[in-house]
């Protein structure tokens, strides 16, 4: 869904199929002759700008859940691997 959708939704999949490249409404506004382009202003709380992209918010869902070791075999923290 696009706006008003549930959280972690992707943001822009009307625009993305009106204008055929999603990615192009962030890369460069102005050109994209759409006045939408103020539409993730809340990247918070969604996992995916376009579908493709993902916002600061999934990042950090993904990297918190691959440091915690909880998906390692043999369960390795990180600091294994910085030790000096």
């Amino acid at each position: 869904g696009s706006r008003g959708g549930p959280p972690l939704c992707g943001r822009c999949s009307s625009k993305r199929s009106e204008m055929k490249d999603g990615t192009t409404l962030y890369v460069d506004p102005p050109r994209t002759h759409c006045t939408c382009y103020n539409l993730c202003a809340d990247a918070s709380k969604f996992k995916s700008w376009d579908g493709v992209h993902y916002t600061e918010a999934a990042n950090a869902i993904f990297v918190s859940k691959i440091l915690s070791t909880n998906y390692s075999t043999p369960p390795l923290k990180f600091q294994y691997f910085c030790s000096t």
